[in-house]
């Protein structure tokens, strides 16, 4: 899957995908020739999600955790606040200031990115890597 969000006020399409999944503060890299500010972090790709066994009225499910990017392009700079300095955070909310052009990242630890960019870009990207699969068993 890979989506790219030209138009600030679909942020919440990415959101949706990333919330609540972790990356670790040393991979948020600024890529100089992209001019881009990318992370690296594991997602549930629940469209590939798949029963793998039955009991019942129960399912042992199993879904791929898949290695995505978040990138935020045409950033002139940025700027991590880490307060908490855990080294993994989750994602909350990536939101946008129009009048000061600065993408910002919470996560629900104390921790924000916010990068000055000329024009909104914000993408996911798989990259077709799975890092592991993740089972459990539902109703």
């Amino acid at each position: 899957m890979n989506i790219v969000i030209n138009n600030p006020e679909e942020i919440n399409k990415i959101v949706g995908l990333i919330h609540d999944e972790w990356f670790e503060k040393d991979d948020v890299k600024f890529n100089a020739s992209l001019a881009s500010l990318e992370i690296k972090l594991k997602r549930e790709n629940q469209a590939d999600k798949r029963i793998i066994k039955r009991i019942l009225f129960m399912k042992k499910l199993s879904v791929p955790i898949v290695e995505s990017i978040l990138r935020i392009s045409n950033v002139d700079h940025y700027q991590i606040e880490d307060t908490a300095n855990i080294g993994r955070y989750d994602f909350n909310e990536i939101k946008y200031d129009v009048m000061g052009k600065i993408v910002s990242i919470t996560s629900g630890f104390p921790l924000i990115i916010n990068a000055k960019v000329k024009k909104f870009e914000v993408s996911l990207d798989d990259t077709g890597k799975v890092i592991e699969e993740k089972t459990f068993w539902s109703i």
